[in-house]
């Protein structure tokens, strides 16, 4: 079963960036948003979109949090609420944590990790085409 909530605790307030432990503990950032409620939304492999408590969602890793700003909050709340309505699976290529993060903020999916990613394969395929040539 689900969080129990009322939608006003919502309201979408900042995004936390949970930040890597270090060498012995879990490596990736990890983007989610925190309500006026101190719920969580996250994107998560083992759960997809949902709603966590804050110590949950945390577990008892630093995070970085940084406000949305007032302009954004009112759209920013109407797409959580279709989101907490409509959760999708988690899907590192297509719906990963950043891209959670940044369609209910902005408005648009997108992943600052994933296109890394993609910079990288490309770089490392013309270095791999230039040698062959």
């Amino acid at each position: 079963m689900g969080l129990i909530y009322n939608p006003t605790d919502l309201w979408p307030t900042a995004v936390l960036r949970r930040v890597p432990r270090g060498w012995t503990g879990e490596k990736q950032f990890h983007d989610m948003l925190l309500t006026r409620g101190l719920m969580v939304f996250h994107n998560t492999p083992e759960r997809g979109e949902h709603l966590a408590t804050l110590e949950e969602a945390l577990a008892g890793i630093n995070a970085t949090q940084w406000l949305i700003p007032p302009e954004l909050q009112e759209a920013a709340y109407a797409r959580l609420i279709h989101a907490v309505q409509h959760p999708r699976p988690y899907d590192a290529a297509a719906n990963n944590c950043q891209d959670t993060v940044n369609r209910i903020v902005y408005g648009v999916s997108q992943s600052r990790t994933r296109q890394a990613v993609i910079v990288v394969l490309g770089l490392s395929a013309l270095a791999f085409w230039a040698t062959r040539g």
